[in-house]
């Protein structure tokens, strides 16, 4: 994402969901003008935002390693929704959802096979199309990211791209 795309995301008014992949420009190992703007923008923001950051994104973004995050994976989120004023979803084994308020939800849901090249941009989409429907984030995102660990639990997919049917799976068994 460019400075230019951000410009155009923060003169909106709509909640927004950032895939963490494009953070790189904003780690605090490496500052740039760039990283400046993002930070500012997300904390700018009127509408809320959600970063989805696997343990090797947050540590970019909180500028330490992988190790340490996920020897304190509560911290780190915390400190992310502090740093950038946003909901954080930290994702892995028993992923995290942490409020810009503090409030926390842990989910006892997954399986290591969410690991996969994609998984998090169908959990990206599942929560933008909850906030779509007019949900808040406080249901939006903790529903999203439990329905999205249950449908890692299931057998029968293997790409990120066959997840999706899983889900639709899930929900018309009535399991969620």
């Amino acid at each position: 994402m460019t400075v230019s795309e951000i410009s155009v995301l923060s003169s909106e008014k709509m909640p927004t969901v950032i895939s963490v992949s494009w953070k790189q420009a904003t780690t605090a190992a490496t500052p740039s003008r760039d990283s400046h703007d993002v930070r500012h923008w997300l904390k700018a923001r009127q509408a809320p935002v959600a970063l989805t950051p696997h343990p090797g994104e947050a540590a970019r973004l909180l500028g330490t390693d992988t190790a340490a995050v996920q020897g304190n994976r509560l911290a780190a989120a915390l400190q992310l929704s502090e740093r950038f004023g946003c909901w954080v979803v930290l994702k892995g084994a028993d992923s995290l959802v942490v409020s810009p308020g503090r409030e926390l939800w842990l989910c006892p849901f997954g399986s290591p096979r969410l690991a996969i090249a994609g998984t998090g941009d169908v959990l990206a989409g599942m929560i933008g199309g909850l906030l779509a429907q007019g949900r808040p984030f406080e249901v939006a995102v903790p529903a999203a990211v439990a329905l999205h660990a249950v449908a890692g639990e299931s057998g029968g997919w293997h790409l990120a791209g066959e997840l999706p049917d899983r889900i639709v799976a899930i929900i018309a068994r009535g399991v969620f």
